[in-house]
């Protein structure tokens, strides 16, 4: 926002800056001087001009270097902005007076939502309201910055290959852990329903892949039982303090990281995500299933706690992690940072969404679909702007963008780092997983081939070909979308090297 707000009553105004005030309102600042206005322009010794704004007219009083004071109590509002341009200062002047109260967020359909602002004071058409807007906002808004996206390439060759070794991890022995991670036990949930939809897909599986099918289901309900009824050690419980439905392994061992911090609301747009999407897919291949019903409950929970749609819902606050205007969510919950809050895994942000919208399209609940389709997309610019950078990125500094990846991004730093891990493939690795359809939507071709020529092909387990590495497969399995594309775009099927992605 252009302007912080401050309602006095019946206080002393005081304006305290690290910097030392050069000027007020024109006029060289010597401690002591009293300036009475309704508008004070300063300039500070780091080249940066701030202007305050009173809602009646004050007397300020210079005390040392950096701080002006009030000579009496004041009733009223006093507005402070930092003003980038001195030469644009005429247009702080003319909208200081339209105060920005809050404001709520209107999806319309999947491809257009409206910022609606509360305001008071005077917000006439001679001045209105001054609202700053971010880098993926002003490219919303400039069509000629928009592309096409590129759809997954098919290959008869890629079918064949692939065929054997979906039989293979269908008949493996799977696995999920009743005391185990929401987090973790959420992955495998849904690696094993991926395995499921590869298996209805006649294109990789040939016309008769029924029995297949069937065995990979069987396999999966199974898995997914102690969901349904929610008999995990660590049963998922509801908060009546900030109304959301969060794992009890925290309150057991008393312990606020345990789980990644779920019990504090930590990262539950990755963990409920990756049960949301395996439930969508349940849905699509097996509509008559008898534990429908309570899978569908049980995940309608979940996505009502990280993002419910609804100001009328009394047990779940409104979009809990979800920033409309920032476009991405926030990982940490009820626990504070001096850095402020922070989003790691852009990818698995995405996977939420993209889990929203497809499960609100198989259960036929259309409201849930468009939001879950808008989320999608807002999601994937923010994360192109401020999380995967190309050469041509502008929203962070030259010297951060040769990174390819931000990393953490918080809202006062930005940390090319891991919370787990210092490795680089972790610190790009996180911003993959999962890979699936809606992969290709948010890594386009042009930033996997920077990330992966400038930063990625140079680090060890790549140079090395470490296949002890598990995150190896990973970062082939991203590179495969440029790789292929080239070779099925060209038709030149003879240099293929076969990627080893165990």
């Amino acid at each position: 926002m252009a302007f912080v707000t401050a309602k006095y009553a019946a206080l002393t105004p005081r304006f305290d800056t690290v910097y030392a005030i050069l000027t007020v309102n024109g006029h060289a600042a010597v401690s002591g001087i009293a300036v009475t206005d309704t508008r004070f322009v300063f300039t500070f010794n780091n080249d940066q001009t701030w202007a305050l704004y009173f809602s009646s007219e004050v007397t300020l009083q210079l005390s040392g270097k950096s701080a002006l004071i009030s000579s009496g109590l004041f009733t009223g509002t006093a507005r402070v902005a930092f003003v980038p341009d001195p030469a644009k200062q005429n247009e702080f002047d003319q909208t200081a007076s339209c105060i920005l109260e809050g404001g709520s967020v209107e999806a319309l359909d999947t491809n257009t939502y409206a910022y609606v602002w509360n305001t008071s004071g005077d917000c006439s058409a001679s001045g209105g309201l001054l609202h700053y807007a971010q880098i993926h906002h002003i490219d919303t808004l400039d069509r000629s910055t928009t592309v096409e996206v590129e759809g997954p390439a098919t290959s008869d060759i890629a079918a064949k290959r692939i065929k054997a070794t979906l039989v293979s991890d269908i008949a493996s022995k799977w696995s999920i852990q009743i005391d185990g991670s929401y987090y973790f036990n959420g992955k495998a949930a849904q690696k094993y329903a991926s395995l499921c939809l590869m298996a209805a897909d006649t294109f990789v599986t040939g016309h008769d892949s029924t029995e297949l099918l069937e065995r990979c289901l069987t396999k999966l309900k199974k898995i997914l039982a102690p969901f349904l009824t929610n008999s995990w050690t660590y049963s998922l419980k509801y908060d009546t303090v900030y109304c959301g439905i969060l794992s009890s392994q925290g309150f057991v061992f008393r312990d606020v990281n345990a789980d990644f911090g779920n019990t504090m609301y930590n990262d539950h747009h990755y963990h409920y995500g990756y049960w949301i999407v395996t439930a969508a897919i349940v849905n699509k291949l097996e509509p008559t299933w008898s534990g429908l019903a309570q899978l569908n409950r049980m995940t309608r929970f979940l996505v009502r706690d990280v993002a419910n749609p609804s100001s009328n819902d009394p047990y779940f606050t409104k979009f809990r992690n979800f920033d409309w205007f920032r476009g991405h969510s926030y990982s940490h919950g009820v626990l504070s940072f001096a850095d402020g809050k922070d989003q790691e895994s852009s990818s698995e942000d995405m996977n939420f969404h993209y889990g929203i919208a497809l499960f609100g399209q198989v259960i036929g609940d259309k409201t849930l679909e468009t939001i879950g389709q808008l989320m999608v997309k807002l999601n994937a610019r923010a994360i192109q702007t401020y999380f995967l950078l190309t050469d041509a990125n502008r929203a962070q500094p030259s010297q951060f963008r040769a990174n390819k990846v931000t990393g953490i991004l918080f809202d006062n730093k930005v940390n090319y780092a891991t919370w787990f891990s210092p490795e680089k493939y972790a610190i790009h690795g996180i911003q993959m997983i999962p890979i699936s359809p809606i992969t290709e939507y948010v890594r386009t071709r042009q930033f996997i081939t920077e990330e992966w020529d400038q930063v990625l092909a140079k680090i060890p387990s790549v140079v090395n070909d470490d296949l002890r590495n598990p995150w190896l497969s990973l970062l082939y399995a991203n590179y495969a979308t440029p790789i292929m594309g080239a070779v099925y775009g060209s038709n030149e099927t003879n240099d293929v090297r076969e990627l080893q992605c165990n």
